[in-house]
């Protein structure tokens, strides 16, 4: 089951995914593939961009952050809250890092973009998961990047699916509970983070499933 941006765009919204996969789990084994926050992809790309023009970057990216922040605090179970909060700081302050080193040399590569894109998945995946365990289901963030193997066209990746789909198998015989995985993202044989163009997520859903 793949859920889009706007499906997890509020509290609200990823509470009627926690139903709807509830409802299915009943009858089924399940995979969760899941897009950024609605709108967060688009406010990383702007914000590597305004990085790039040496504009003001910064609120921007606290705003980023404290969307996620909000809703851990909404949706995570409150004795598992602390952990999660640090995680989302840690990618944060990642983030930070690599947009200050996109601020200094004034460029921000295709590479560097989907390094930086790659953090909506990762935390939508994060804050899902967190979810599912809130209502006492056993569910895991699930990062695709070792298991979708990819090119190093950055932006628009090509899958390998021999290795990608020897990869998820292996991964499947192990999961236990409900994988939350993030949709878009991949890596290359060498660890970089890539993605997979529009419509990723869709593709990510497409290739777990086959």
């Amino acid at each position: 089951m793949k859920f889009g941006g706007t499906s997890v765009g509020a509290v609200d919204r990823v509470r009627g995914v926690l139903r709807l996969v509830r409802e299915a789990s009943a009858e089924d084994r399940l995979i969760v593939v899941v897009s950024a926050f609605g709108g967060v992809t688009n406010a990383l790309i702007e914000t590597s961009q305004k990085a790039v023009k040496g504009l003001e970057w910064r609120a921007e990216l606290e705003s980023i952050a404290k969307r996620h922040v909000d809703a851990v605090l909404e949706l995570a179970a409150p004795e598992e809250r602390a952990e999660i909060l640090l995680l989302v700081q840690q990618a944060a302050d990642d983030l930070r890092e690599k947009l200050h080193g996109v601020s200094l040399v004034r460029e921000c590569t295709p590479r560097s973009l989907d390094s930086i894109v790659s953090f909506g998945e990762r935390m939508s995946a994060l804050v899902v998961a967190a979810a599912f365990r809130g209502e006492g289901q056993k569910a895991t963030a699930c990062d695709a990047r070792p298991l979708v193997t990819t090119d190093k066209n950055f932006g628009s990746a090509r899958v390998d699916p021999e290795k990608t789909y020897d990869r998820i198998r292996q991964w499947w015989k192990d999961e236990a509970g409900l994988p939350v995985v993030t949709g878009f993202i991949g890596s290359t044989e060498s660890g970089e983070t890539t993605t997979l163009g529009r419509g990723g997520s869709d593709y990510t859903a497409a290739l777990f499933g086959a």
